[in-house]
């Protein structure tokens, strides 16, 4: 049966089944008890508005976790959780690191090797079948440079050799701009890839003269997102002794 009281056709069909019944109702009262429990049921009034609190309390949720991933993406903040300092005398830097990750240092004074200590994740450690670290694909480290032709290089002359040293190794500079350090040290980032083997890579200059350093985070294209957080804050929380 159609709903009551929608058409007027649908009114006129309801009237003449109230005529056929066996009481005829003449009685307005009676008549208008008799019509009600036939109209349209009334909305539901407490269920739409729970379905819209329901909806924005979501969206709300939605929202802050969208922006929790912008600022984590982004460093906005500056604190790792769970995380222990490293110094070197060498080095002449400080920076802490995630209690998961293990580090190794290169303090050789008989080889033009830079300065420098590999942050890397124990996740990603394996070992070769006589018990060597295999090279790790991601990484953290930070450097003090042995093999410039120079010392004492103003940082724009520092960045310039280090594009033209990367290009000409093969890689593909994809991004350059400037940043600073957590104590304000100016220093520019360079942002590089490779496709053989398929590498994403950041890498930051910086001086403190007359010696020049670098920050470098490195991982297979599949991993990179992966460990960029911690890498930025990483980044965040490195400075000079």
């Amino acid at each position: 049966m159609k709903p009551y009281l929608d058409t007027e056709d649908t009114f006129y069909f309801n009237y003449e089944e109230l005529i056929k019944a066996s009481k005829i109702t003449t009685n307005l009262a009676e008549l208008k008890a008799e019509l009600e429990p036939k109209q349209k049921p009334k909305k539901d009034y407490a269920g739409i508005g729970a379905v819209i609190f329901t909806f924005t309390v979501m969206s709300i949720v939605i929202g802050l976790s969208i922006f929790t991933a912008w600022q984590i993406a982004y460093g906005q903040t500056n604190n790792l959780t769970g995380t222990l300092d490293f110094s070197n005398y060498f080095l002449d830097m400080n920076i802490k690191y995630p209690e998961n990750w293990v580090y190794s240092e290169y303090n050789s004074f008989l080889s033009s090797d830079d300065y420098s200590a590999v942050f890397v994740p124990s996740s990603e450690v394996s070992f070769l079948k006589n018990m060597t670290a295999s090279p790790p694909d991601v990484y953290v480290q930070i450097a003090k440079q042995r093999d410039l032709p120079y010392k004492n290089m103003p940082l724009d002359l520092y960045f310039d050799y280090a594009k033209k040293l990367k290009i000409s190794q093969g890689f593909n500079i994809t991004n350059t701009g400037k940043t600073i350090l957590s104590d304000g040290t100016p220093a520019y980032e360079m942002d590089v890839s490779n496709n053989t083997p398929p590498v994403k890579m950041i890498v930051v200059l910086m001086n403190k003269n007359p010696e020049s350093y670098y920050f470098v985070y490195n991982a297979p294209p599949e991993k990179f997102n992966t460990y960029l957080p911690i890498a930025q804050q990483m980044f965040k929380n490195l400075s000079f002794n």
